[in-house]
């Protein structure tokens, strides 16, 4: 190829049956003023100088010119279908591939003509105002104050790249075609549609870097399943990124995307693709990177990383994601009661965000992976709130309008998202006073409530998730009891203090969990009936006076025999209702072997 800087390289390649290369074949390219011909080589080949603007004109903002040459191209071949390719874009000092399967005309009259026409490149488009616009999202209402929940972490997600990736060629609600595509070419048709390949490499790498971030968000957070289309993302850029199907792609980019492609855009402590907006930062502005700046920050020495950082946060940090052949569909099959594990722990997490913003869905006490009578209860509240039917079992429809509508409070699919991290006992990094809502409310309120079932001087609180007055008042009795400056706030030490006296008061003393609530008898069922049984049976070991039971979480007649003989032996009323009095015995009896400090009180 000569490397002058005002000339490129068109190159066709073409296979028979899908693998074997096509050689032979006529090849015609026109540019506007020549005409050339050739045909292709023993590898299915040919190759044509074109030439082009000066390089100079692909590095600079909005030029006088176009910084590229169209070429039309004419395929033909006797028994197959002729192609026609229209307006294939070569820039100066690259090469553009353009790869088709040749098709026999068996079942197709003779002369057939297959026309492939490119969309003009995305930078040298029309200006904003005569782009289709996305209209509003539908979204969740979001928090006046961002949340930084740690109960985030949704266990059954993987970030994966997949082998092959639905393109819906429109908009999301448009009739337009389905295509599926290797997700290697869609990368590289985006990068090749929506940068110039001359620019610099660590520029390159930036925008390759967000345009795949922002299609494994897509994938990562079923944005279009959960709202029950068939595909994986659009090809409208007023909505994702611009694909082009059957484009050039050029060699600059096709090998970075090659070593690119499995690695992503995250935040610290949080697995999840950010949503890497993006815009060209000259026609069309917006919050995240802008196209054109890239050039200018590797122009000025930085790296991919430190320009991804300049536009997106400096804790920004790149991570790798699983490659696996085709996308799992996430939805695990019916779950209801009794239902147990991962799944069921993604459900509880995703409903008790959701929570946070619908107060008419009440909060899962304990995210355990037991489909319980409290798990059931938040799914049918969620289903009514959703104009969905109120079964309490979860669907697949359910499972993925859930999916959906975390998606949309948590704003995954956005570039403010308050992403998804880890469980992990350690302080959010905010102080909790009154008004503040959220996952981490949530914990400390359960956690002093067990606290209050060991220590008399703590009132009890309500798990809901709200900061409220009654929790103000237990942070504070608390505070008193524990050596702190009673303040009512939750700050670092405080937060400390509950989390050791917490794991202190399960492992050393007074119960192993906290009651409900709620007195509990014969027809309760769910993950506190599961406890008395497990209690029960626990003392039925060295009291022989009372019955074991089968723990299955119904308090049927035999849990209601084996607690009468508890209350009996250990002079408490007998009614075979476990209430406050019966429940405190029941724990401390149980008892527990776990070896932790005790915190020192005040």
């Amino acid at each position: 190829m000569n490397r002058a800087s005002n000339t490129g390289l068109m190159t066709i390649r073409l296979t028979r049956d899908n693998r074997f290369p096509a050689a032979g074949v006529e090849v015609q390219l026109t540019d506007g003023n020549k005409i050339y011909n050739t045909v292709t080589d023993q590898n299915g080949r040919a190759s044509f100088n074109v030439e082009t603007p000066p390089f100079y004109t692909s590095q600079i903002v909005s030029p006088a010119a176009q910084p590229f040459t169209q070429v039309n191209i004419l395929i033909s071949a006797p028994g197959y279908v002729s192609v026609r390719v229209v307006n294939l874009m070569v820039f100066p000092l690259t090469e553009t591939t353009f790869t088709q399967n040749m098709i026999l005309l068996a079942g197709s009259p003779s002369g057939s003509v297959r026309t492939v026409v490119i969309p003009t490149h995305h930078l040298a488009r029309t200006p904003l105002g005569e782009l289709p616009q996305a209209p509003e999202r539908e979204a969740a209402p979001i928090p006046t104050v961002a949340e930084t929940d740690d109960e985030g972490n949704v266990y059954n997600r993987r970030v994966i790249v997949p082998e092959y990736i639905t393109v819906h060629m429109g908009p999301p609600s448009s009739d337009a075609q389905n295509i599926t595509v290797p997700y290697l070419y869609y990368l590289k048709s985006v990068a090749s549609s929506e940068i110039y390949p001359t620019w610099p490499t660590e520029a390159l790498k930036a925008n390759i870097l967000a345009q795949n971030t922002l299609a494994l968000n897509r994938i990562y957070t079923e944005w279009y399943r959960s709202q029950g289309y068939p595909f994986q993302i659009t090809s409208s850029p007023a909505y994702d990124q611009y694909y082009v199907h059957d484009a050039g792609i050029f060699d600059t980019v096709s090998v970075l995307v090659d070593e690119l492609f499995d690695q992503y855009i995250s935040r610290p402590n949080d697995f999840a693709p950010i949503y890497s907006e993006y815009c060209d930062g000259v026609i069309a502005t917006c919050d995240g990177m802008t196209q054109w700046g890239t050039v200018s920050l590797a122009r000025q020495g930085m790296d991919a990383l430190e320009i991804l950082r300049y536009y997106y946060g400096q804790n920004i940090e790149l991570r790798t994601a699983e490659v696996v052949q085709v996308i799992p569909d996430s939805y695990p099959g019916e779950l209801s009661e009794g239902s147990t594990g991962a799944d069921v722990t993604a459900l509880q997490t995703r409903l008790n965000r959701i929570a946070i913003n619908y107060p008419a869905i009440p909060f899962i006490r304990q995210i355990d992976g037991v489909y319980d009578a409290g798990t059931e209860n938040a799914v049918r509240a969620f289903q009514q709130s959703f104009g969905l039917p109120a079964t309490g079992v979860t669907d697949e429809n359910t499972w993925y309008r859930i999916i959906y509508i975390y998606t949309a409070v948590t704003r995954l699919a956005e570039l403010t998202s308050e992403g998804e991290r880890p469980v992990s006992d350690a302080f959010p990094g905010r102080n909790l006073t009154i008004g503040t809502r959220g996952i981490d409310v949530l914990r400390m309120q359960y956690y002093l409530r067990v606290i209050s079932e060991a220590d008399p001087n703590i009132p009890a609180t309500m798990i809901d998730g709200v900061f409220d007055v009654d929790t103000r008042d237990a942070v504070y009795a608390f505070q008193r009891d524990y050596g702190l400056v009673p303040t009512g706030v939750i700050d670092e030490a405080t937060w400390n203090k509950i989390v050791n006296a917490y794991y202190y008061v399960l492992a050393n003393a007074e119960v192993s969990e906290p009651y409900p609530g709620e007195p509990l008898s014969r027809g309760s069922q769910g993950a506190s009936v599961l406890f008395i049984q497990t209690a029960l049976n626990a003392v039925s070991q060295h009291v022989p006076e009372i019955p074991s039971v089968a723990d299955d979480g119904i308090f049927g007649p035999e849990t209601e025999r084996a607690v009468r003989a508890f209350q009996s032996y250990y002079g408490l009323t007998v009614d075979g209702i476990v209430g406050p009095e019966t429940w405190r015995l029941l724990a401390l009896e149980m008892g527990t072997s776990r070896d932790i400090d005790e915190p020192a009180k005040g």
